[in-house]
Formats: structure tokens, C-alpha cells, sequence
């Protein structure tokens, strides 16, 4: 066991905390404590908060449903920004709308695409795989004639973004352009003020 320095509040303490796994085991009582505690928690705060911002990001787009303007407030330079609706409402109200299996599965594709990634990666001009499962979705809905391209440009607009999706030389939905559209909505979908 070992000291560790904590911050907490504007106070640090020392706490004593195992320094091997077998150490943390043995204070939890069960062996393989540490890697279910360090499983669990890499899922509650890393890969299911990335999962879920992607299907707030892309709910204008695949149900039609947006965040609620609930306020204002004033950034640093004065301006006034709208402040959406919780994570918590806006979630609920998805629950609420969409039937529990599909809403169910695009959650799912999410965390399938994102994966057990929890490092921290610089960033990457190249849309991450989570938008291009996205945009395999929607072009499946595309294919399936569950929308089409003015619809999804609509629901990007009505956002209050200004993002042009490209299409191919056939007249095709271009796959990348979509995938940077998503990841643009999801960006300014976490911008501090809109979430």
C-alpha cells in the first residue's frame, strides 16, 4: 500500500491506495476486482459518454427530434448563446420517441464502433469510425427509402449549421462527406452552452 495525493475541492489528501493489482484485489475481497472496477469505469465514464454524444448528435438526422432551447446565457464576449436541454431531458425524451429496439441498436452500433478505446488520442482531421457508422446507417435509410439527402440536409440546417454534404459522380451520397457532416453536428452539439 501507498500514499497518494488527492485534490478535492481546493484541499488535498493523502489516502493510502493499493500499489498492484493483487493488492487492490485483496482490499476488494474477490480476485479480478480491479480489472471488473477498472471495466466498469472506463465504460461509465469514457465509452458510453462518447456513445451516447453520438446518437444526440445524429438524433435531428435519424428521428427527427432536437434538443430544446430551455435558456440563454452570455459567454466571456457578450454574446448570447442558447442553452439546450439537458442530457438528461434530452435523453429521456428520445427513450420516450423512439421505439426502445431501434433506439437500442444505434446506441449499440455506437459503442460496437467506438469500442474498448479508452486512451487519450490527439485529434484527427479524419471523421472517427463512430460517424461513419452513422453514416453507413442513414445510407442504409437512404437505400431503404427511409429518407433521402434533402432530408438529412434539412435536419443539419435546422440545426443552425451550415455543412454541405457531397455526393458522387453517380448522384450518390459521398460516404466521407457525410461521416465529416456528423461529426461537425456532434462538435457543435457539445459545445459548452448547447449541452
Amino acid at each position: 500500500m501507498k500514499k497518494q495525493d488527492q485534490s478535492t475541492r481546493g484541499l488535498t489528501v493523502a489516502i493510502t491506495v493499493p500499489e498492484t493489482v493483487e493488492e487492490f484485489d485483496s482490499c476488494a475481497g474477490a480476485t479480478g476486482a480491479a480489472l471488473a472496477f477498472a471495466n466498469a469505469e472506463s465504460i461509465y465514464r469514457s465509452i458510453l459518454p462518447k456513445a451516447w454524444k453520438a446518437v444526440f448528435a445524429a438524433a435531428e438526422v435519424q428521428w427527427g427530434i432536437t434538443r430544446e432551447q430551455v435558456g440563454t446565457k452570455t459567454n466571456k464576449a457578450g454574446e448570447e448563446l442558447p442553452v439546450l436541454e439537458s442530457d438528461k431531458d434530452f435523453g429521456a425524451k428520445l427513450r420516450a420517441s423512439v421505439e426502445a429496439p431501434e433506439l437500442q441498436a444505434y446506441l449499440q452500433g455506437c459503442c460496437d464502433e467506438i469500442g474498448f478505446d479508452v486512451s487519450k488520442t490527439g485529434r484527427s482531421k479524419k471523421p472517427a469510425a463512430v460517424f461513419y457508422a452513422q453514416a453507413d446507417q442513414l445510407l442504409a435509410k437512404v437505400a431503404g427509402g427511409e429518407t433521402d439527402l434533402d432530408t438529412i440536409q434539412t435536419g443539419i440546417t435546422n440545426l443552425g449549421l451550415t455543412v454541405e454534404i457531397e455526393t458522387s459522380e453517380d448522384g450518390s451520397i459521398d460516404r466521407d462527406s457525410l461521416a465529416e457532416a456528423l461529426q461537425v453536428v456532434f462538435k457543435n452539439m457539445a459545445l459548452p452552452g448547447l449541452g
